[in-house]
This record gives C-alpha cells, sequence and structure tokens, in this order.
C-alpha cells in the first residue's frame, strides 16, 4: 500500500519536475559549497554536475533498493549534501542572488536548445533502438546493474550511465522510453553546449569566440561530401580500393551511387541524411541529436573543475564525476586517470613541498576513484568479478591482435590503411581541417602541462594513445568496429579545443591567415548545417520507435512492469515484449544473432514446447500469425494457452498476449 501512494505522489510530470529540481539544486550547492567559480559558472556547471552525481548515487542505492525509491532517494541525497557543503555560506548570510547567480544568455540559450534538439529526437529512431529501449525498460524496472535483456543469466558488462539517466526519467516522469531518450539526448547536448561556451570565454575572454566553440560543438564534424567535388572517374578509383562495410556498404551499390543517395540507416527524419554528409570518424553532435552526450557531459565539468579542486569537498566531488565517466566511456575514464596518475607521481618526484602535497592527495583520489570503479557495476566491475569468480557470466568478450601496417577503422568505409595512397586521401577527406589543427592542440596540450592545467594536458593525451591503436583490431561479437571510438579520439580533441587555440594563434598573424581559417570552420561545420537542415523535418513527425506501434503502447500502459518478476516472454520480435513489457525473452547469444533454440520454437511454434523450455507468456501480431500452419494457429489457440489481453486498430492488425504457463504441465507430461 505504501509504494502504491509513493507511486502516486511521486511520478507523473509534477513528481518529475520536483525530482528535477531537487537534483538541480543540489548539484548547485554541491558546486557552490565545494568551489570557488565565476558567478556566470556555477548554475550551468552545478544542474550538470546535479544530475551526473545523483545518477552515480542512483546507480550505488539501485543495487539494493527499489528503482523509485533509489531514484528519489539519490535526488534527495544530492540535495542534502550539497546543502550541508554550504552551511558555511549560510553562516555568512550570502544573499540570494550570489547563492543562484541567474545569466539570463545561458538559460535562455539552454531552453531554446532544449526545445529545438527534443523536438528533433522525438522524431528520429536512429541509435540502435533494439538495444537502447530494451536496456531503459529493464533498467527503469529494477534492473540495476543491467543484465543483458535478451538473455537475463548474463551481466551487460558495459557502460550504461545513460541508459540508467533516461530509465530515471522513465519510472519518474510516467514517459516512454523512447520519449525518455529523447529527453535526455536534449538535456546533455544543452547543457554541454553552453558548457563549451562558458570555458571557451573563460580562456579566451571573448563571447564571440566562446559562441564559436558552442556552434563548432553542435555542428563540428568531418567532411566526406568533399568527395563529391571530384570527378566520378576518381571516386570509381577510390571505390575499386577501399571495403565499404555496414550502413557504408547498404547506402549504394558503389561508391558514387552512395555519396549521392540517403544514409541506409534506420530511423531517420522524413527528410532522409544524405551518406556523403555523414562519417564514420567524427559525426556532428546535431545527428540523432548525439549519442556521446552524456560522456562529454561529464567530461567539460571536470575540466571545468579539475585544477580548483583544493579540499576534501571539492575532492571528493570531482572522484564521483570521474568514477561516472568509468560508467558512461570506460577507456575515456582509463586513459584520462592514467595519465594524471603518471602526472601526478612525476610531481611528488620534484622538490616543490607545496605541488608534492597537492599531488600526493590527487594521487590518493585516483586510486581510491578506482577502488570505487571496481565496484559501482560496469565493465571494470565484470572484469574483477571474472578474475576473482571464475563461473561469472559477462556478455564481452574481446580478441585483441596486431595491426601492420596501421590502418584506421571506418564503420562506413572499412579499414583505411595508412599506407595505401587511396585509402589516405579518402582518410583526409574524412577528417576535414580538424585534422590540420591537432598539431596546435598538442602544443597547447604540452603548454597546458608546463602551465599546471593537468586535465587539459591529460585529455589531449589521450588522442595519442588513441593513434596508438592504429596498430590494434579489436574484436567483440563478430563486430570489428569497436576501436573506432579510441581512434577517432585525435578529432574529438581538436573539435574542442580549435577555437581557444586558433583564437590565440590568429592575436599576431595576418588577415589572410584569419580569412583561412575562417573558411576551414565553415567547412569544418556545413556537414552539420545540412544534417540539421535535415533533421528538421523530424519536428513534424514524431516517431514511437522503430519496432512500437500504437497498439504496444496501449498494450505497455497496461502491462509494463505487471508480469511476475521472473516472467519470460516469447516475441518474434525480440526487442519489442522486452521494452513493452520489462521482461526478458531468453533469445539470444547476443544483440544480434538469436539462439537456435529460440528460432526453432518462433518458427515451427508449439505453446507445450515453450512452456517446457521456460516461457510463460507470448506476444505476438497479425503478420507473424499469417505465416503459421493451420496446425500450428490450433495449437496457439490450445486450452492451455490463456489470452491475457489484446489490442487491434482499423487495419485489422492486433497484438496479443497470451499466458501459456498451463501449457507446461501439459508438455511435461508428453
Amino acid at each position: 500500500m505504501m509504494l502504491e501512494i509513493l507511486n502516486q505522489l511521486s511520478t507523473g510530470y509534477g513528481g518529475f519536475l520536483l525530482w528535477c529540481l531537487i537534483w538541480s539544486l543540489g548539484g548547485i550547492f554541491l558546486v557552490q559549497g565545494a568551489f570557488k567559480l565565476k558567478k556566470d559558472e556555477i548554475l550551468v556547471v552545478g544542474v550538470a554536475s546535479g544530475i551526473v552525481i545523483e545518477s552515480w548515487i542512483a546507480n550505488l542505492l539501485g543495487h539494493f533498493l527499489e528503482p523509485l525509491k533509489a531514484f528519489w532517494l539519490a535526488a534527495l541525497v544530492t540535495l542534502v549534501v550539497g546543502i550541508l557543503f554550504c552551511v558555511p555560506l549560510f553562516r555568512k548570510r550570502i544573499r540570494f542572488k550570489e547563492l543562484f547567480p541567474f545569466v539570463p544568455w545561458q538559460w535562455i540559450t539552454f531552453f531554446v536548445l532544449f526545445y529545438l534538439f527534443f523536438m528533433i529526437a522525438r522524431g528520429m529512431s536512429i541509435w540502435d533502438e533494439f538495444k537502447t529501449l530494451p536496456l531503459v525498460s529493464m533498467i527503469a524496472s529494477g534492473d540495476i546493474p543491467p543484465h543483458f535483456p535478451y538473455d537475463i543469466s548474463t551481466v551487460l558488462d558495459e557502460h550504461y550511465l545513460r541508459y540508467l539517466i533516461a530509465a530515471q526519467f522513465m519510472r519518474i516522469g510516467d514517459f516512454y522510453p523512447w520519449t525518455s531518450l529523447a529527453i535526455l539526448k536534449a538535456l546533455t547536448l544543452s547543457l554541454g553546449t553552453v558548457l563549451v561556451v562558458v570555458w571557451v570565454k573563460k580562456i579566451t575572454k571573448n563571447i564571440i569566440a566562446g559562441i564559436s566553440g558552442g556552434v563548432l560543438h553542435v555542428l563540428g564534424g568531418g567532411t566526406r561530401w568533399l568527395l563529391l567535388l571530384l570527378p566520378p572517374s576518381v571516386i570509381d578509383q577510390f571505390d575499386s580500393a577501399i571495403n565499404r562495410i555496414g550502413s557504408g556498404l547498404n547506402s549504394g551499390a558503389d561508391l558514387r551511387t552512395a555519396l549521392i543517395s540517403p544514409w541506409a540507416a534506420q530511423g531517420m527524419a522524413p527528410i532522409p541524411i544524405p551518406f556523403a554528409f555523414t562519417n564514420g570518424l567524427i559525426k556532428p553532435s546535431i545527428l540523432g541529436v548525439g549519442w556521446d552526450n552524456v560522456t562529454f557531459l561529464i567530461l567539460i565539468v571536470v575540466i571545468l573543475l579539475y585544477n580548483k579542486a583544493k579540499d576534501w569537498k571539492a575532492l571528493s566531488l570531482l572522484g564521483v564525476l570521474l568514477a561516472s565517466m568509468a560508467l558512461m566511456d570506460e577507456l575515456t575514464f582509463a586513459f584520462i586517470s592514467g595519465i594524471l596518475i603518471v602526472i601526478h607521481f612525476v610531481q611528488i618526484v620534484k622538490k616543490d613541498a607545496a605541488e608534492k602535497k597537492e599531488s600526493r592527495t590527487r594521487l590518493l583520489l585516483l586510486l581510491a576513484v578506482w577502488i570505487v570503479v571496481f565496484l559501482q557495476g560496469g565493465f571494470f566491475t565484470s572484469i574483477a568479478r571474472n578474475v576473482f569468480e571464475p563461473a561469472y557470466t559477462s556478455y564481452h568478450s574481446f580478441q585483441v591482435s596486431f595491426n601492420f601496417p596501421p590502418r584506421f577503422m571506418n564503420p562506413h568505409l572499412g579499414e583505411l590503411i595508412l599506407t595505401d595512397p587511396i585509402h589516405l586521401v579518402v582518410l583526409l577527406l574524412e577528417c576535414g581541417p580538424l585534422l590540420f589543427v591537432f598539431p596546435f592542440v598538442l602544443k597547447w596540450g604540452w603548454k597546458s602541462y608546463k602551465n599546471k592545467r593537468y586535465i587539459e594536458a591529460a585529455y589531449i593525451g589521450t588522442s595519442l594513445i588513441g593513434l596508438a591503436f592504429c596498430f590494434v583490431q579489436i574484436v567483440s561479437k563478430g563486430i570489428n568496429s569497436a576501436v573506432n571510438r579510441v581512434q577517432n579520439d585525435f578529432l574529438e580533441v581538436s573539435l574542442l579545443f580549435a577555437v581557444p587555440v586558433l583564437f590565440f594563434w590568429l592575436q599576431n598573424n595576418r588577415n589572410g591567415r584569419k580569412v583561412l581559417v575562417f573558411m576551414m570552420a565553415l567547412i569544418t561545420i556545413f556537414g552539420g548545417v545540412v544534417v540539421m537542415g535535415t533533421e528538421l523535418s523530424a519536428v513534424q513527425e514524431p516517431q514511437l520507435s522503430l519496432f512500437i506501434t500504437d497498439m504496444d503502447v496501449r498494450m505497455m500502459d497496461i502491462y509494463w512492469n505487471r508480469l511476475e518478476k521472473d516472467a519470460v516472454v516469447m516475441d518474434p520480435n525480440i526487442p519489442r515484449a522486452i521494452t513493452i513489457f520489462a521482461r526478458t525473452g531468453n533469445s539470444s547469444i547476443d544483440f544480434y544473432a538469436p539462439t537456435e533454440e529460440w528460432q526453432r520454437m518462433v518458427y515451427d511454434p508449439d505453446p507445450h514446447e515453450m512452456a517446457v523450455a521456460g516461457y510463460d507468456y507470448m506476444y505476438y501480431d497479425l503478420e507473424y500469425w499469417k505465416t503459421l500452419t493451420g496446425t500450428e494457429q490450433e495449437l496457439l489457440t490450445s486450452q492451455c494457452v490463456i489470452p491475457v489481453n489484446e489490442e487491434s486498430d482499423w487495419t485489422g492488425d492486433f497484438r496479443i498476449l497470451v499466458d501459456i504457463s498451463q501449457c507446461r504441465q501439459d508438455g511435461a507430461v508428453e
């Protein structure tokens, strides 16, 4: 009874806004009490820190508590600790304006961008819907840390913070998972963009430079479209030299056809994105309204706060932010923290007593963060458990091999070998002007190290580690494009630092160079402008999902998280039932390949056999029903098959949920 009352009072739009207000205030109080920031940094850094810290706490509490309790308690803990951090300020009777220094342009920008990004995101279903929606639904039902939704006997040992945040939105706001993901993408990209403006403005003391940094963050990307300017014979020569894969192969019979065709990705806006304007190395953040927004949000907050962390309060918050990064991007966390450990260890060896003390403190902080990371869930926790628990089963397995000659893995254009002249030209066109900014960024990184801006030096240093992965191939579940996320770090780093680096470089240069840089900047954002233009059509046609219809939504309204906790649902459309009911389908060995047993039961259905195999329910539609023989249809209407609910539409299509658990006894007897 108490849980039902809590559900009613703490969910829905009102509950969601209150929950957001609590963690936002908590983040602002935490930042105010722990750091000495400029007035134009406090609110936006506080809100960004609030959602990250609250979600990290929610992850820990979710190991032990019901999800709704964990999510609300995490927000309250964030607020209470923030208030405690601010007690010294309260004693000084700090004024409201000083506690909440409101900067109008920041929040006008944020809300305008949030509206734009949300309206686009809800009209696109572009990022692995078959994976993301089941995960969000399962986590919202309480599966923390998450298991592989297609077979919950296996732990999903990967970054899941983005899914956890979306699951909180879903559970507290009573949103559908696809709406929660749209909110997540819009919120994090909007906050991240405003923070980039604040950071660049802080460095350059120039608001125009800050705005330029924000624009580049949203629209900047590669320049595959430059291939369109080449003669057809040259493009045909390129096509014969490269080996397109994935959506790059599906976008056209040859490279020339692909470049003038829509990108063969699912869940596009009504006006599809041209293949020439997407990219396999660095896509504009606006594409699908971004996917690594959470990683970047944590990163930019850490960059803003790292050098300002002086006491235990600031260092503890910094530790939580770094631990959160490990739940979102394992390699970025490992590289940054590893480089920082080396830097601080070197500083300890030096003779400066004050610097020794500070470096020792930060070194202890980083070691403590690593201990937490091995315990909090996710990739590193699975590594630890695999070492100490031989029987432990996790989702991923990696095969690592050495590559020579070195190469970049492009998920559209295949392997681009650096010693192949044609591959090298294609790589240069894929990267665009950001490639030429990279040497300047490396110089900035060295100066950052010399000037004790260690977090900037460490992040820039990750790009060099990423480039070393050109000699490495990593294969997981038969897919060899995972290494791409590491190899393209040098472009991500160049994108972030381009504006401040070039701003200072151009100050004492002739106008000709300034014009050249301006033209290069336009080339860099041109692809993003085109992508955004096509995506605006998504505003007019909101989408549910690739595999969800209105009938599924009505079924979800009634039965989401209502079936027995250990129920297993058979559905020919694997991710659909998992999303709708938040119950596993025990169907697959990975996200791409169903088991032979599952395929046999789906294509030759017998409810008795399904029940004996462990299935409790079956969910199917008219399309599946039409594929069955008369005998199979009779089996699915056997006496032991009990209809639970059916939804239909005007076309005659339907969705039906049936209980087949009673067939288990009959099947066992047979």
